[in-house]
């Protein structure tokens, strides 16, 4: 509730002072079924500035889209986005964002909540893998998921897809959850993004070493790959710095040192080298 009264307490603000303005500032569903099918809404935009406003939609879940990622406003300018909202995999209370980013002077971000109740629904799914098993001699794979609180999908795949993955594939996945509305995390997730990244978002997200996968699709047709491949590479660089560690004993040095010192080659040698500085 602070959440929602605070959003929309900045964008009553910015209205008055003449900024961004948003009509509806959220969207109340009310009491729906999960086979009610997808739900829609026609989100009212207005840049009462003097300046071009670029807005950016983020959708902190996959049932929750806009029609258009991004959004320019000329000084003045009105326009619209459809916001669609799928409850199918959805039960009980639910509280959603949209993460709205602009380049409004003051307004660098805000959100927009959907919330209601929604009657049926599972929220039991567990997403499948293939039935991988990895050899022994497995690493620890750190993950940071970053996520929304109201995000009964994101629930899931902390609960029930990542034990299964464990058991599944041989490993242990360390988890760091990180809530996505939490302002300090909100800000480590963007300043990792590479500029390509920045192109489109949708969360969850997720960070395996480098890589990035985001959306909850994206995450299910590529984590088994991408733990996979980090585990291999981590290994592989694991057996290779082990080729350096060898253990030298002294004495069998010494001797070779002595044996070499009789060499007949090596007298050869220093007797020319004598003679040609001579």
């Amino acid at each position: 509730k602070m959440i929602k009264y605070f959003t929309v307490l900045l964008i009553l603000i910015n209205s008055f002072l003449g900024a961004l303005i948003l009509s509806p500032g959220n969207w109340d569903l009310g009491r729906i079924t999960s086979n009610d099918g997808v739900q829609n809404i026609k989100i009212d935009l207005r840049n009462d500035t003097s300046a071009e406003v670029t807005i950016n939609f983020i959708s902190t879940c996959d049932c929750l889209i806009s029609d258009t990622d991004t959004l320019n406003l000329s000084p003045d300018e009105s326009s619209s986005v459809l916001f669609s909202f799928d409850p199918i995999d959805e039960s009980g209370s639910v509280s959603k964002f949209i993460i709205i980013r602009t380049t409004q002077p003051g307004l660098p971000k805000a959100l927009f909540e959907v919330f209601g109740d929604v009657e049926g629904g599972s929220d039991n799914k567990v997403i499948q893998t293939e039935d991988y098993k990895l050899s022994p001699g497995y690493v620890v794979i750190p993950i940071k998921y970053f996520y929304s609180a109201g995000c009964i999908s994101c629930r899931r795949f902390l609960e029930s897809t990542i034990p299964s993955l464990e058991e599944k594939l041989g490993m242990n996945l360390k988890i760091e959850s990180l809530d996505i509305l939490d302002p300090d995390v909100y800000e480590d997730f963007f300043s990792r993004l590479k500029p390509k990244e920045a192109e489109r978002i949708s969360f969850p997200a997720l960070f395996i070493g480098e890589k990035l996968l985001m959306g909850e699709k994206g995450i299910v047709e590529n984590l088994e790959y991408e733990l996979l491949n980090y585990n291999r590479i981590e290994r592989d660089t694991s057996d290779f710095s082990m080729i350096g560690e060898v253990s030298i004993s002294i004495i069998p040095v010494i001797v070779a040192g002595l044996l070499d010192g009789i060499n007949p080659c090596v007298f050869t040698t220093l007797l020319f080298l004598i003679s040609t500085l001579t």
